[in-house]
């Protein structure tokens, strides 16, 4: 619950000794799909309802499907060395064990070029984790919580940094970690941004 509605929850109490009541859907579930104790979490959007207002989470059209594997990764086109970012949005189905990406480095790109990648992702649903593999399986790289998530408040992340060259091919790793609230929230979509440049 954010700070401007607590003051008037709190004003309302003291002035008018009232009852609050916080209409459906104003605002963002917490973490783990908190909600107060009259709302639920709804899937769909990831704010708090009434209950029997939710409906059930559905991963949008545009995900690629099947990428379960390093060999059924999806590119992520737009990856370069000149500190612009290339992004794929995408979701984990319920129960999906992990999503898989690829992308290149430019053969144009010289040098060691840094690569800052980020997934973001709703903080009410499950968490993710980032992996940065070579093509040849090499492990590069794992997540961290980002210093600074960025975006809306309901918006969690997770960061890792690796370096490449010019026409390195590489796999990234998209899982779930942490709890998914006994199976009530093993699901999330998120946002992968890619941006590679000068160490």
């Amino acid at each position: 619950m954010d700070v401007v509605t607590r003051a008037a929850i709190a004003a309302c109490l003291v002035a008018a000794a009232c009852s609050p009541e916080i209409a459906s859907g104003s605002y963002y579930c917490g973490a783990q799909g908190l909600c107060p104790a009259d709302q639920v979490c709804n899937p769909a959007d990831g704010t708090c309802v009434l209950d029997g207002e939710q409906s059930a989470f559905a991963c949008p059209t545009l995900e690629a499907e099947p990428d379960n594997t390093p060999a059924q990764a999806h590119a992520v086109p737009g990856v370069n060395c000149l500190d612009t970012a290339a992004s794929d949005v995408d979701c984990i189905d319920p129960g999906d064990p992990a999503d898989w990406l690829s992308f290149a480095l430019p053969t144009a790109c010289t040098g060691a070029v840094s690569l800052q990648i980020k997934v973001s992702f709703d903080a009410a649903f499950q968490p993710l984790q980032l992996a940065l593999t070579g093509s040849d399986g090499t492990a590069l790289a794992t997540s961290q919580p980002c210093a600074s998530t960025g975006g809306a408040g309901n918006l969690a992340s997770a960061c890792l940094t690796a370096t490449g060259s010019g026409g390195d091919d590489f796999d990234l790793e998209v899982s779930p970690t942490g709890s998914d609230c006994g199976g009530a929230c093993n699901f999330n979509t998120y946002t992968v941004t890619i941006v590679g440049g000068a160490p």
